[in-house]
């Protein structure tokens, strides 16, 4: 991706999607007679979903460059923020861990 409206368009692509709790809101609706209800509030779920996925993906990259502009930019800036993306990796792997581990 070379520009912003890129990286936009690419995020809110992912995140238009229907989750399984706007699936659940079309079968209700369905099954109750409210087909239109379930049909706009599944497009408003996807919306609102979208909305915030794009404003917090732009918020951190923006947040994430001015904190590099301020920080110099040298040998020990890259190695702090290497670990830091280590460290937030093996966070997501122990927590995935552990919930994997009680469902087994």
């Amino acid at each position: 991706m070379t520009n912003w409206r890129d990286a936009v368009m690419v995020m809110g692509s992912v995140a238009v999607r229907p989750c399984t709790g706007a699936l659940f809101l079309l079968i209700l609706t369905w099954r109750m007679g409210l087909d239109m209800a379930g049909i706009v509030g599944a497009f408003v779920m996807g919306a609102g979903t979208a909305s915030v996925t794009v404003l917090v993906a732009i918020g951190s990259v923006a947040m994430r460059e001015s904190a590099f502009m301020q920080v110099a930019s040298g040998e020990g800036t890259a190695r702090v923020a290497a670990m830091i993306e280590a460290l937030a990796g093996a966070i997501v792997v122990a927590v995935s861990l552990s919930l994997l581990m009680r469902v087994i």
